[in-house]
């Protein structure tokens, strides 16, 4: 039986940090747990740099959609459609939302 942990503790000096915690069960053989072996690891850093990462992905996330609105709210729809319709191209738009969030699509479709 192995069993492992990541969890908060507090230390001596009272700043909280990360610990792995793992446990193994010494069993004899009519399988009778004899002893408990455990280690307890340090991963503080770790999950400093774990943390950092998920937030750097989501402030990306969130540029990303701020442009890609930005982008959108710029797009003239009618203008473009006009300017298609003058060079033979059918432009369709779609939109669908994800997360309460608007998001549009634009296809394009060049009829030869």
């Amino acid at each position: 039986m192995d069993y492992s942990v990541e969890l908060q503790v507090k230390s001596l000096k009272g700043v909280m940090k990360w610990c792995n915690c793992r446990v193994t069960a010494i069993k004899n053989l009519n399988g009778d747990i004899i002893r408990i072996l455990g280690v307890i690891r340090d991963i503080d850093e770790q999950k400093k740099k774990e943390f950092a990462l998920i937030d750097e992905k989501d402030r990306m996330e969130e540029s990303y959609r701020t442009e890609l609105e930005r982008a959108l709210s710029a797009f003239d729809y009618e203008e473009s459609v006009q300017r298609a319709k003058e060079c033979g191209i059918t432009i369709i738009m779609m939109g669908k939302t994800i997360r309460k969030k608007r998001f549009s699509m634009v296809c394009v479709k060049f009829m030869l």
